[in-house]
């Protein structure tokens, strides 16, 4: 197991550096497992700034009402929370507070659907 996991280590390494100015999806391409890691700093191992213009909270139900419903800044955190966001280690009070910086300005929603077709059409509505 440890080869294995020294083996992967080896792969990160030598993956290099992500353009930050990129788009998300643009270092996600490739068909080397590795093409398809955002890879952290290696000075300080955080990810570079990724811009986030909107966060949805998908919920799929069979017999749900198709609904799109904006949250408030506590609905939110406690939704980002329970989805246990990693915020850094240790954590401390600079940490939780860049996060919330970065965290207030980005909409959020509560995505309800009962079919791909349906969520898509309500996720079309937030680039109008």
């Amino acid at each position: 197991m440890a080869n294995a996991a020294q083996h992967q280590g080896r792969q990160l390494a030598s993956a290099g550096p992500i353009d930050a100015g990129a788009r998300h999806s643009d270092n996600l391409r490739g068909s080397r497992p590795q093409d398809k890691i955002c890879r952290c700093d290696a000075k300080t191992g955080r990810h570079p700034a990724t811009p986030v213009g909107t966060i949805v909270f998908p919920r799929y139900s069979a017999d749900a009402a198709n609904a799109l419903v904006p949250l408030d800044a506590t609905e939110k955190l406690a939704l980002l929370l329970g989805d246990r966001i990693w915020i850094g280690y240790p954590m401390t009070q600079h940490h939780v507070q860049e996060f919330l910086s970065w965290l207030a300005p980005v909409p959020a929603y509560r995505l309800s659907y009962s079919s791909l077709e349906a969520a898509r059409s309500l996720l079309e509505q937030l680039d109008d």
